[in-house]
């Protein structure tokens, strides 16, 4: 029961930062643009997603800004073997732009569409550990 406490302790900021990010999908006015408010009525959704290379995409989103986007590490990382099953480089290119998200299968794989903007989609956990 104490690691399973610890745990939770450990993973509560995570929690929180996934319900802001989520909260400011809801309410865009919440949204930062490199530390720059984005406009009242702004949405950040996904036109288009090729393949650069390897497990990279580059995704164009509708405020025209072009992100690249490494999903390699976090492909790696994962011990979900639906997840790992990505780095199967067909089933990884097997993706599609709707309704404004990136996914994979029937939501097999998706990514909060802020955290790729953001080009942030490792867990914040991760990210400590490997600094």
């Amino acid at each position: 029961m104490r690691n399973f406490n610890t745990l939770v302790r450990a993973k509560a900021g995570d929690i929180v930062q996934k319900w802001i990010d989520f909260s400011c999908c809801i309410n865009p006015s919440h949204q930062k643009n490199n530390g720059q408010a984005l406009a009242m009525n702004s949405e950040i959704n996904i036109v288009t997603a090729e393949r650069a290379r390897e497990y990279r995409l580059r995704i164009v989103f509708a405020d025209g800004s072009v992100k690249e986007v490494d999903f390699k590490p976090f492909l790696i990382e994962s011990c979900h073997p639906v997840i790992r099953s990505f780095l199967h480089p067909e089933k990884f290119a097997d993706f599609r732009v709707e309704y404004g998200d990136l996914i994979w299968g029937d939501y097999d794989l998706c990514f909060p569409v802020v955290d790729l903007y953001d080009n942030q989609i490792m867990p914040k956990h991760t990210e400590r550990l490997a600094a």
